[in-house]
């Protein structure tokens, strides 16, 4: 990322002259537009503090404010809470809409690096990036997939080309759910884990939330939680209880977030003696709790695994979320969410904002399945 230079005082440009017509506010307004014009401050770069612009021009404080809205109503500059003022594109003749200067506060705050990273890993030309967490798509069933594929195209279409509920596709929430032993209207079709995060964020958190959440952890969370408008509050990867409860006591977190199995991005695994500590504690406080269990199945050995916090949970009061994303391929982009029916319906209300159909409808239960072999479509 470029680097530009943050000018503390605009005094080392000029002062504001005397004299011209207009009020005050609107003098100051075009005493920086000529300054933003001159390219003092490049695209991008921060101006003065109010406080010390005032003191610059020899005006009110209240004065530089009216004429920072009024900047930042034309697109010249953008305001960000806590951060300052921001220059958004130089004017002139063949200048590009100054889109940013349009973007709201709350994208601008969205801003996340790691995440922007991790996105471009994909066409990164390291042989063994982990960065993503992607499988060796080399491993991949294609011989398996393409059959698939070609029998469901041949003896379903066109509705396996059709729309279905919001919730997804009933024949693959039961397959699922028959495959993880949960109802099949617990199951929720999603687009990767990350819109089953971003769902269940929108869903449970208001502003001012406060959400307790691993440290480290894996960065699309917290982009969805801030998002929301949550507080963040870190629980350390030693998971201890102690300090558990101390954070509960303290802040009342509207949800807990944690990835016990292979933690992102320790690796960690969360001891079952720990997980039942954990549920035990949500219960007694009252507070939801969201299992990030997209690693759980990626283990390359025999090894024991603790049962997931959705399975030892007894009280309906965690949400699991995964995907096939670790396991298969990432391009698929077949994700789930596992919660009580009465949260699947909360969730798919607000995926419909976005999205009204996530994959094909089911063919009738009364069609009689054709006994041709499939033709080699892909």
């Amino acid at each position: 990322m470029r680097k530009y230079n943050v000018p503390l005082s605009l005094k080392h440009v000029h002062r504001m002259v005397t004299g011209p017509s207009g009020t005050l506010t609107l003098r100051v307004v075009r005493h920086l537009e000529g300054v933003l014009a001159k390219g003092t401050i490049e695209p991008g770069g921060r101006l003065p503090s109010e406080r010390t612009l005032a003191t610059d021009l020899s005006v009110s404080r209240n004065t530089v404010t009216a004429a920072y809205d009024e900047l930042e109503q034309r697109g010249l500059i953008r305001r960000l809470r806590g951060k300052g003022a921001f220059m958004c594109s130089p004017r002139g003749k063949g200048g590009s809409f100054a889109w940013s200067g349009k973007v709201s506060s709350a994208a601008h705050l969205l801003d996340e690096p790691v995440l922007d990273l991790l996105s471009r890993a994909g066409g990164s030309e390291l042989p063994f990036s982990l960065s993503a967490g992607t499988p060796s798509l080399e491993c991949f069933p294609t011989a398996i997939f393409r059959s698939t594929v070609n029998k469901i195209i041949f003896n379903d279409f066109p509705r396996a080309l059709a729309v279905a509920p919001t919730e997804g596709q009933w024949r693959l929430r039961e397959s699922i759910g028959q495959w993880l032993n949960v109802e099949k209207n617990r199951v929720m079709i999603t687009s990767g884990a990350q819109e089953g995060i971003d769902l269940l964020c929108r869903c449970l958190v208001e502003p001012g939330d406060f959400a307790l959440v691993e440290s480290p952890t894996y960065p699309g969370a917290v982009q969805c939680l801030r998002a929301a408008g949550a507080q963040v509050v870190s629980w350390g990867t030693e998971w201890s209880l102690i300090e558990l409860e101390q954070l509960l006591l303290r802040y009342r977190p509207k949800l807990i977030f944690t990835t016990p199995t292979f933690q992102n991005p320790t690796g960690r695994v969360m001891s079952l003696a720990t997980r039942e500590g954990l549920i035990d504690l949500a219960h007694r406080y009252h507070v939801p709790i969201i299992e990030d269990d997209v690693y759980s199945k990626t283990y390359l050995t025999e090894c024991q695994i603790p049962p997931s916090l959705i399975r030892l949970d007894q009280h309906s009061q965690v949400i699991s979320v995964s995907t096939f994303s670790k396991m298969l391929a990432p391009g698929l982009r077949v994700g789930w969410i596992i919660a009580p029916p009465y949260m699947i319906k909360q969730l798919s209300l607000i995926k419909m904002r976005a999205n009204l159909f996530t994959v094909p409808n089911p063919p009738l239960r009364n069609e009689v399945e054709r006994t041709v072999p499939p033709p080699a479509i892909l």
